[in-house]
């Protein structure tokens, strides 16, 4: 199944009709107080999905952008996306890319759920700067050697 037609099912699936790409062969979709981009890279085979994330206005843009990378680290705080910061527009986006090579409708739905867990995991990840930090531990005390 081509990536137009999977698209186009899944519109119809949730129920608000068919959905095709526009002339700059991406797509708009909201999810919640979310709007999600697909855009379809012919070229590379691939599909971005990407989301802007709103930058805290209380927090110092240098912890808010070390905060980014530890999120990406492991995928710790962003599950199967990765943030990424554009210097043109100084948005911040959260996004993933999946290869449109043999791509089926279910595993298309798959990275879509799993792209909207990682939205919802980065926010509960960006909160954790509003949170106090927790006090450092004394400069007495050192792990002990379990070797030892």
């Amino acid at each position: 199944m081509n990536f137009k037609s999977i698209l186009s099912k899944f519109g119809q699936d949730i129920g608000i009709g068919p959905v095709s790409l526009d002339d700059r062969e991406s797509c708009y979709l909201r999810f919640n107080q979310h709007t999600l981009v697909i855009e379809h890279i012919k070229n590379q085979e691939l599909l971005y999905i990407y989301t802007a994330i709103s930058e805290p206005k209380d927090v110092k843009r240098e912890d808010y952008l070390e905060h980014l990378l530890t999120a990406n680290h492991f995928g710790q705080g962003t599950g199967n996306a990765a943030f990424s910061f554009n210097p043109n527009t100084q948005e911040t986006f959260l996004s993933t890319k999946i290869s449109d090579k043999a791509l089926e409708y279910d595993s298309f739905v798959l990275a879509l759920e799993q792209f909207l867990f990682s939205i919802d995991k980065a926010y509960e990840f960006l909160a954790e700067l509003h949170k106090e930090k927790t006090a450092p531990l004394h400069p007495d005390m050192h792990l002990k050697n379990p070797f030892a």
